[in-house]
């Protein structure tokens, strides 16, 4: 089996708390990890869950909110582990790129 050689970096915008919320949690629900209030990485594409991509499509309501916005990105893993952090960051990078199962706290 060939391991994926990128994460996913999910970001949003949205302008309604409750939306942002469910937005949070949706992603949580489905393994990707925060890593930022609203940034959170993933060992898979968002859109390559079909049920995951509608709903983060119908929470954000672009037609109606134009100002919400939600940006997915493929970054390799190698430049995810080579990124500059300017202070606190207790994400366990390993765990987040799948090397390893269980997270160090």
């Amino acid at each position: 089996m060939m391991r994926n050689k990128n994460i996913f970096v999910v970001s949003y915008d949205i302008t309604d708390n409750k939306k942002r919320n469910k937005i949070a949690k949706l992603l949580e629900q489905n393994g990707y990890e925060r890593i930022q209030f609203s940034v959170f990485t993933g060992l898979t594409a968002p859109n390559r869950n079909k049920i995951l991509w509608t709903r983060l499509l119908k929470i954000a309501d672009i037609e109606n909110n134009p100002e919400n916005k939600i940006i997915c990105c493929a970054i390799s893993k190698t430049a995810f582990k080579s990124m500059k952090i300017i202070g606190n960051f207790t994400a366990d990078i390993e765990y987040l790129l799948g090397e390893k199962n269980t997270e160090i706290i």
